[in-house]
């Protein structure tokens, strides 16, 4: 029967960690599948410690969780044996247990004993700390391995990039899933990513292990890369562990990949952690390279994956098929399959934009630079923008010079194009720079309106506080706060849109631009 989700808590539903000094693992996230009839525990972020071993523990009683009708759970008859404080396996108690002869209800009262003794300093333990044994309705173990494994865990959000199980069979997009530690950055980029088809054509493919490899052991004969968009075909790529033993680049020769092209990646036991043991895959890893099917008749074949996982899952598994097939299942760890993003379709449509505006598709003087690099090209988008202020007021007709307005960047692009030209007025959204560039103060001759958010992650309030005390007494210069975080104007991110914000704003930015503009 269902059971009432609100009764599932962080004191009904308790993981511990087993040892000397047992602890409370506080980070796990738990769950009520839509069915209401399974909770999920999601691992810590970082994984459940290599070698670890724990145990979980379910309420049940007046204070634990309950039925939909408010009845209380209760213990299935095996563990109501484990939970008992006298040996199973006396001759008196044979009866009890199931089984046709004696020897077999003696055989599974010895089973159970096995287990109620290794669970018996756990009970113990919780009622010390006041959960009696009655009211327990569920208590288990388990035992992390301690060798390396290769990551490929949902909930930890820990997974090779790329991977088809990213992408949504239903829409044929990215589908990052957003979590709980995500920044407004991440959620938005995620969000972003969910308009693409694939992956990246020239990027690196990265994965992660659960503890440190030799990295000699890494390299292109243990870490494959194959094309399976027909017979499968090896793709010369070299792999390195990075500094931190844990993270591999694999890196294909020649690059980019052409579009909507079907790649694998394989790893295999050759790949040691520095024990000299082979890695091993996690439960996903093995489920994509097995042979029976993960989802038969619209249902997981597999108990404990959800349909939604197993769908992905089976996706990815077939996609697997011809290359295992082919190239052999000994000594692969893991593999994984992607397909490249489509990208000529859009250039395409750039192009014929460009040809009905009369001007060439191709790019003219182009100069390759690094990110540090181009961060010093920002005093040539000021001479850019002042130039085109400038350009903008010679076909005014002696009206007023054109006002300039930015968001973000163009925030602070704004604030130093107002520095350096003329324009009628500047209006500057939540301008990360600003706080740095109050120096320009005295350059600045038009009337100006600042807009911060309060809430801004990206912008100290002691940032916007000091543009405050610089304003101070200076006529023109206005500094509108509001309630909300960074970007609450961006309109098309829903992480960051903040409607009551943006409308106010903006009310006074039209105001102000009707004055001055």
């Amino acid at each position: 029967p269902p059971i009432a989700p609100a009764t599932v808590t962080p004191e009904t539903v308790q993981v511990w960690q087993w040892g000397p000094t047992p602890s409370r693992v506080e980070d796990v996230r738990v769950s009520v599948a839509d069915d209401e009839q399974r909770i999920t525990i999601d691992a810590p972020r970082a994984g459940w410690a290599r070698g670890g071993q724990y145990f979980v523990v379910v309420r049940g009683g007046a204070a634990g969780v309950e039925g939909k009708t408010g009845d209380p759970v209760i213990a299935d008859a095996a563990f109501y044996f484990l939970r008992q404080t006298t040996p199973l396996d006396d001759p008196a108690h044979n009866r009890a247990f199931p089984g046709d002869t004696y020897a077999e209800r003696a055989d599974n009262a010895h089973k159970l004993e096995v287990i109620r003794g290794e669970l018996a300093p756990m009970f113990e333990h919780l009622a010390a700390r006041g959960l009696p044994r009655a009211e327990i309705a569920a208590l288990w173990r388990f035992t992390i391995t301690t060798r390396s494994e290769l990551a490929m865990d949902k909930p930890s959000q820990r997974m090779p990039i790329p991977i088809q199980l990213l992408i949504d069979p239903a829409t044929g997009k990215v589908d990052l899933p957003l979590a709980p530690w995500d920044t407004p950055v991440e959620v938005e980029a995620k969000t972003r990513l969910r308009a693409y088809d694939g992956f990246a054509t020239s990027a690196n493919l990265l994965f992660e292990l659960t503890a440190p490899v030799e990295a000699a052991s890494v390299n292109g004969t243990t870490v494959e890369l194959w094309r399976t968009d027909g017979p499968p075909t090896r793709v010369p790529a070299t792999a390195r562990v990075m500094a931190d033993g844990v993270h591999v680049i694999v890196t294909p020769d020649q690059l980019p990949l052409p579009e909507r092209a079907a790649v694998a990646g394989v790893v295999t036991d050759g790949v040691r952690d520095r024990d000299g043991h082979a890695i091993v895959a996690m439960p996903a890893g093995a489920l994509l390279k097995a042979q029976a099917p993960i989802v038969v008749g619209g249902a997981s074949t597999v108990g404990v994956v959800p349909l939604v996982d197993a769908v992905r899952l089976e996706d990815a598994r077939g996609r697997l098929g011809a290359l295992l097939a082919d190239r052999g299942r000994d000594h692969v760890v893991a593999a994984w399959p992607f397909v490249t993003q489509t990208i000529a379709p859009r250039l395409d449509g750039l192009a014929a934009t460009a040809a009905r505006l009369g001007v060439s598709p191709q790019p003219a003087d182009v100069t390759f630079k690094t990110p540090g690099q181009a961060l010093l090209d920002f005093p040539l988008a000021i001479a850019d923008c002042t130039a085109a202020l400038g350009a903008l007021a010679a076909l005014s007709d002696g009206a007023k010079a054109p006002a300039v307005m930015g968001f973000c960047m163009g925030g602070t692009l704004a604030w130093a194009v107002a520095a350096a030209g003329e324009p009628s007025c500047c209006v500057s959204y939540y301008g990360s720079g600003v706080p740095d560039m109050l120096g320009m103060l005295d350059q600045v001759t038009c009337p100006t309106l600042f807009h911060f958010g309060n809430a801004d992650a990206y912008i100290p309030n002691e940032g916007v506080d000091a543009i405050s005390a610089a304003i101070a007494g200076r006529d023109g210069f206005l500094l509108n706060v509001e309630d909300a975080g960074h970007a609450f104007d961006n309109h098309e991110s829903a992480i960051f849109w903040n409607e009551a914000a943006a409308k106010s704003a903006w009310a006074k930015t039209m105001s102000f631009l009707t004055e001055h503009a």
